[in-house]
């Protein structure tokens, strides 16, 4: 066989022919499980009924359960951003770590490619207006050698506006073609975190000293970010081999884009505040920060993969024996949804943006082969982390499909009339499960809207006031939008595994034509 007939969606070449047929069974086994979940209603109805006729409402009653789990979270995460917000965060980072704070140094990396001037120059924007002293922060725009966009000129445009802005500002341009690399945005990030580490070190600073934020080319931090995150890193005993994660608001341009968008980006911030509950259960997306000395330990970024930030949380919790966690910051970061020059192309390159995101169930087979090889880790730790890995993906694509189907299945049911045990069970499940779905999911419904609604940034000027009502109404299209656009892309995603019809990566198209509540963020 060829290197790329043994080729596999992990990033590192195999060895040999039976890793290369391992790693493509655990690749494809997600694929397949997610098409058999979907057929086992229909199968069940049609071979066993008198299972059915129970295990369906079952399944609907315990996804109602964490449905009203999920609720309760998003309150409890809403309602501490609202006090910490209340918090002045550079006071109180001073007043728990006194002559500490001194010795710390932020540095911002921004992976750039296809990136508008505009877009950057707000992110940048963004941390010049934050409360935190721009002497204690470097910034670090790396260039993919290959963009279109970024020619030297444009860069040095760039670097006159910013050049005197914080202790440094430093750019530099991502070499393409680099050996042990692909086209992939860990690479980049590798690249300019490195050249920043450089040049630090050359001014006297040590590792243990620097807090590393990763953020897309269209993040913009919020007021109180890098003090919350140096609070949170100082008073972190085991801060080198932690992650930090900032919840993640798609607000940038959230009044501009089209619904189905403005829903996604809502879904992806519950997905980072319910997470924030559960320490325990997070993983790195998007933006996030960690500290140098950690980074440098983990060999920075994965540079061959398209989930650099999944990835990068695995990395650590194999490099550091398990004790990696991803801490939450309570604080927000603000990116953009998506959007495009058109409707329809805004909503072809959301489709293609999920699909992206859920390509991360590769993780799956990189989990799978590291636990073999980390001895220190006990069995049962790496079998219910693996365990997560799947079922997340898993659940991704086919509950809310199963959840739209099943009751109007379980109805179509006949009770069974052999027993009257077995009538009275059937029965008893069929009515609880569908009393549940009947005031779950109205009540989840409404706190998701009244959650969204009020993390939403004043209504731009140029939008009428019933804007705002226009925007709350569209969640009643929730039951189109998230088969399309969640699990639609979750499925196709996993399906191209099982065909080896591997994923590359690309940058989301994303424009913007206005920025609510002017430049600054809260």
């Amino acid at each position: 066989m060829t290197v790329e007939s043994y080729r596999t969606s992990t990033g590192t070449p195999c060895l040999s022919l039976s890793q290369f047929r391992i790693r493509r069974l655990l690749e494809s086994l997600p694929g397949v499980m997610v098409w058999l979940t979907l057929a086992t209603p229909f199968v069940l109805i049609a071979q066993v009924p008198h299972i059915a006729h129970w295990l369906l409402p079952l399944y609907v009653m315990y996804w109602m359960i964490q449905y009203a789990n999920l609720a309760v979270r998003q309150v409890w995460e809403f309602t501490r951003m609202r006090l910490r917000r209340r918090v002045d965060w550079l006071a109180r980072t001073r007043a728990n770590h006194g002559e500490d704070l001194d010795q710390v140094h932020h540095l911002v990396v921004f992976p750039t490619y296809s990136e508008s001037a505009d877009i950057l120059h707000q992110s940048i924007g963004a941390i010049e207006d934050a409360n935190y002293d721009p002497r204690k922060i470097s910034v670090c725009v790396t260039f993919e050698e290959r963009s279109p966009v970024w020619t030297p000129a444009a860069i040095a445009e760039l670097e006159a506006r910013f050049s005197g802005s914080f202790a440094r500002f430093l750019t530099t341009r991502h070499p393409d073609g680099l050996p042990g690399e692909e086209r992939v945005k860990g690479a980049n990030l590798t690249w300019g975190a490195q050249y920043a580490r450089d040049i630090l070190h050359q001014e006297g600073f040590t590792d243990d000293q620097v807090i590393v934020s990763a953020f897309d080319a269209d993040t913009r931090a919020s007021r109180d970010y890098f003090a919350a995150l140096a609070d949170t890193h100082l008073s972190n005993p085991n801060r080198d081999y932690d992650a930090y994660q900032p919840i993640l608001l798609f607000h940038n341009n959230v009044w501009d884009v089209p619904i189905a968008s403005r829903i996604v980006g809502s879904i992806a911030t519950f997905w980072t505040m319910v997470d924030s509950t559960q320490p325990h259960r997070m993983k790195i997306f998007s933006s996030h920060a960690m500290g140098m000395t950690a980074l440098v330990n983990v060999g920075y970024w994965c540079k061959t993969v398209i989930p650099d930030d999944s990835r990068q949380y695995w990395r650590m919790f194999f490099a550091f024996d398990g004790r990696t966690i991803v801490r939450p910051l309570h604080t927000p970061v603000y990116l953009d949804a998506v959007q495009a020059e058109s409707y329809g192309k805004s909503l072809k390159e959301q489709y293609l943006q999920l699909r992206r995101w859920s390509y991360g169930v590769i993780d799956f087979t990189y989990i799978a082969e590291q636990s073999l090889t980390s001895p220190k880790i006990s069995f049962w730790f790496k079998a219910v982390q693996l365990s997560r890995q799947y079922l997340q993906f898993q659940f991704w694509a086919t509950t809310p499909l199963m959840l739209l189907v099943i009751p109007r299945l379980v109805g179509e049911l006949h009770a069974p009339s052999y027993d009257f045990v077995a009538i009275v069970i059937s029965s008893t499940l069929t009515a609880v499960s569908n009393v549940m779905s009947t005031v779950v999911l109205p009540v989840g419904l409404a706190v998701s809207i009244a959650v969204a609604t009020l993390l939403l940034p004043k209504r731009p000027a140029h939008l009428p006031w019933w804007w705002t009502l226009k925007v709350i109404a569209e969640w009643l299209l929730m039951p189109i939008i998230v088969p399309l656009f969640i699990c639609f892309p979750a499925i196709d995603a996993q399906t191209r595994l099982i065909f080896r019809r591997y994923l590359g990566f690309r940058v989301t198209v994303k424009e913007r034509t206005s920025i609510p509540a002017g430049s600054k963020v809260a």
